[in-house]
């Protein structure tokens, strides 16, 4: 017959719950969105908190702008046509010479499709460049393999992304 171990689990002091939540927040990739269309942040934030990011959003690139200052995400991703006046683009090559978010990496989630954005988006370091429609799993995939390639160790694995790989090589 089997022994059944029981082990007294002790209370959880609140403080050190709290440190631990917060030290948990701290290691978890941060994803910024920006984006004109509330629908569109809203699929692909709710995607990217099912897996595991800690999303912020924005449909404004001057709020991007100072949310990114602040909160310092982990990766960025931004549509070409934000606004008229301050789009995507300006919003990336603000981002890439601003030495507080310089070494933020960006990517570009679009359908606005030409030769000139991919150009631009290239020359502001952008990691990737991705057409719209995409399906959210995709970009997922997109922002865990720019966090594998940054410098930064957070605690992302892009779950459930791991399949899809998968299928591409064998594609």
């Amino acid at each position: 017959m089997g022994r059944i171990l029981i082990r007294e689990v002790p209370v959880s002091n609140p403080r050190r719950v709290r440190r631990s939540e917060i030290e948990r927040r701290h290691l978890t990739a941060r994803v910024l969105l920006v984006d004109a269309s509330e629908d569109s942040l809203d699929m692909y934030a709710e995607w990217c908190r099912h897996v595991g990011l800690t999303v912020l959003t924005a449909t404004e690139p001057a709020l991007a702008l100072t949310l990114a200052r602040q909160h310092q995400p982990h990766v960025v991703v931004a549509d070409v046509r934000v606004c008229r006046g301050f789009d995507g683009l300006e919003l990336l090559e603000q981002l890439r010479c601003d030495p507080v978010t310089s070494e933020i990496p960006r990517v570009v989630l679009t359908g606005f499709l030409c030769a000139a954005a991919r150009e631009l988006a290239e020359l502001s370091g952008c990691q990737a460049f991705l057409a719209k429609p995409c399906a959210p799993e995709r970009l997922v995939e997109e922002i865990a393999d720019v966090l594998r390639r940054s410098r930064t160790a957070v605690r992302f694995t892009g779950a459930g992304t791991s399949h899809s790989h998968e299928r591409r090589r064998h594609a």
